[in-house]
């Protein structure tokens, strides 16, 4: 039993020892930029596959969630929300016609292969807050997302706000 003992303390301080690596909690690692970017498609109002150059000969594409908005699912049941969607998506293009925007505070998302982020141009204009001022994207915290149409294919409240602003 004093044997156990001893090998289970031996374990404790033989790994409270060892080096925490990199890999333990991606989630949690934080990169604050600014890092340029070169958008290569927009997959919908709120996430872009962008190219980054990390290092000399090195570039990385990766889908880019836009962090504090959610706008209209292309794919939705809601031919109202795929319109919207449509709308949101084609503004964005506007915006990031240059092909250049600017991520800070970039995480890893809770879906792989995907980065969350606060995206700019590289005029300094923030891709939420353009979305979202044009009645296009809502605020969003990572919380439960809720729809934008009912269950008969109507806008909510919302949603019928920002199809108004696109008349």
């Amino acid at each position: 039993m004093q044997l156990f003992g001893l090998i289970l303390v031996i374990l404790v301080v033989v790994t409270a020892a060892l080096p925490a690596t990199a890999n333990t909690r991606p989630r949690a690692e934080n990169l604050t930029g600014p890092i340029p970017g070169e958008v290569v498609s927009i997959l919908d109002g709120d996430t872009l596959a962008v190219r980054v150059h990390v290092w000399i000969g090195q570039e990385l594409l990766t889908d880019v969630r836009v962090r504090g908005i959610d706008t209209p699912e292309t794919r939705s049941a809601c031919a109202a929300e795929r319109q919207l969607a449509a709308a949101a998506r084609a503004e964005v293009q506007s915006l990031v016609k240059g092909g250049g925007v600017v991520l800070r505070d970039i995480r890893l998302e809770k879906y792989a292969g995907r980065v969350l982020a606060t995206v700019h141009t590289p005029s300094g204009t923030s891709v939420a807050d353009h979305l979202i001022e044009r009645g296009m994207a809502r605020p969003y915290e990572g919380k439960k997302r809720h729809g934008w149409c009912d269950d008969k294919g109507r806008l909510l409240a919302a949603a019928a706000t920002i199809a108004s602003n696109q008349e």
